[in-house]
């Protein structure tokens, strides 16, 4: 995937005054004029009394997503999978760091294995083929998959997932219409639902200019947080957001204060909503706590005075963090027994093997160390007894008496 780049459209209403009409008698022209990243930062009016223009660009809150490590998987055959959707190509779609991927094939276990693979580790074992069936063919895409699912069942977001972990909303559109999958001419679209600033001058003649300001009302409906392990960045607040006001308002939207443990969360955004229509508003949230309990947040809509116009309280449950360092724990494999860093935790070979003479359990329990140590003593003393021995059948083994020494 290339480099990422933002479009966008600005619109600005203009309603003004019917030229010759008179004052209060509500004969308005109206005309919209749209800014994006296509044309030029400069719009006129029909009239030319009217101009907008565009000073810098976005500065979106939260970048877009960057795959510039990365590379992106989208199954597109057969056709008959369950997995291939010409509807939408990225539902299934894969997003797989290249430290994963080898598409020499000569790597196992990685994204892109083939035969050569096999071939290359038959000479680094040696020509034993000792490794297990299947084990070079771990760590596919079809596994990342599973994964997924496996994450999904438990209600958290997929780590590869490329429409729920990176990019929700995201669409596959080809750059010309000609352009097949195999022809790579597609891009990545993907919806920024998120604030962002920029700055619009408006030029008009002053003695015809109005401002005004709509001030609407909005409520805030089916608010909720699933589920979700601390310290883990699966937690969404999810809610709808109505205007339930008699004028068409922007309104601003945001977490205004969770109780419980420290979270942090998406900036709030604002969005522009006609006479009852609604949208769909997600936040992020990420807990600072590895501990689990109850938590309140509080999410909070106000117009454009600044009223606040509805407040929802949205409790949830954090779960234990789950921490697993593996061998790095202590979780070690010997002979079919898996010790943990639990099960290891004060157990040194002293202690798992109290007698100095008791080899077998020196052997089992991996204390090689101390099975040295025995078989070292067992050798001296074997040594020791065969000097006696010899000295005794030779009889040149000498001791001191009264008078002198005597054989």
């Amino acid at each position: 995937a290339g480099s990422p780049t933002v479009e966008y459209d600005i619109e600005v209403h203009i309603q003004r005054p019917r030229e010759g009409s008179e004052p209060g008698s509500g004969e308005v022209l109206e005309e919209t004029l749209v800014l994006n990243h296509k044309a030029q930062p400069i719009q006129r009016s029909s009239d030319g009394s009217v101009r907008v223009s565009l000073i810098g660009d976005f500065a979106p809150s939260v970048f877009p997503p960057s795959f510039s490590g990365q590379k992106i998987f989208v199954p597109r055959s057969p056709e008959s999978h369950e997995r291939v959707t010409p509807d939408d190509w990225l539902k299934y779609a894969l997003v797989i760091d290249n430290s994963k991927i080898d598409l020499s094939g000569r790597i196992c276990d990685k994204v892109g294995v083939s035969y050569h693979a096999f071939v290359v580790e038959q000479r680094k074992d040696d020509l034993n083929c000792y490794r297990p069936a299947q084990t070079c063919l771990q760590d596919q895409l079809h596994d990342y998959h599973l994964k997924d699912e496996a994450s999904r069942a438990q209600g958290k977001v997929p780590d590869h997932g490329l429409k729920e972990r990176f990019c929700s909303g995201a669409l596959a559109k080809p750059q010309n219409d000609s352009a097949t999958m195999d022809e790579n001419l597609w891009e990545m679209r993907c919806p920024m639902n998120f604030r962002h600033t920029t700055m619009v001058v408006l030029e008009a003649p002053a003695d015809k200019l109005t401002y005004v300001v709509t001030a609407g009302t909005a409520e805030i409906h089916n608010a909720t947080v699933g589920t979700f392990e601390a310290m883990s960045r699966n937690a969404v607040l999810n809610l709808t957001l109505l205007n339930v006001g008699q004028l068409p308002g922007r309104f601003d939207v945001g977490i205004t204060n969770c109780s419980g443990f420290p979270v942090a969360t998406d900036p709030a955004m604002t969005v522009t909503l006609d006479v009852q229509e609604s949208v769909f508003v997600r936040f992020r949230m990420f807990s600072t706590s590895p501990t689990s309990g109850e938590m309140v947040c509080f999410v909070a809509v106000s117009n454009s005075e600044g009223k606040v116009t509805d407040v929802q309280a949205v409790g949830f449950q954090v779960t234990k963090t789950d921490i697993d360092k593996g061998a790095q724990a202590g979780d070690v494999e010997v002979r079919g027994v898996l010790y943990t860093s639990d099960t290891l935790e004060a157990q040194t070979c002293a202690e798992m093997c109290p007698d100095f003479w008791d080899a077998w359990c020196f052997w089992w329990k991996d204390c090689m160390d101390r099975l040295m140590r025995f078989l070292a003593g067992v050798a001296l003393l074997l040594g020791l007894l065969f000097v006696t021995w010899y000295c005794r059948l030779y009889r040149i083994c000498t001791s001191r008496g009264k008078g002198g020494w005597e054989e």
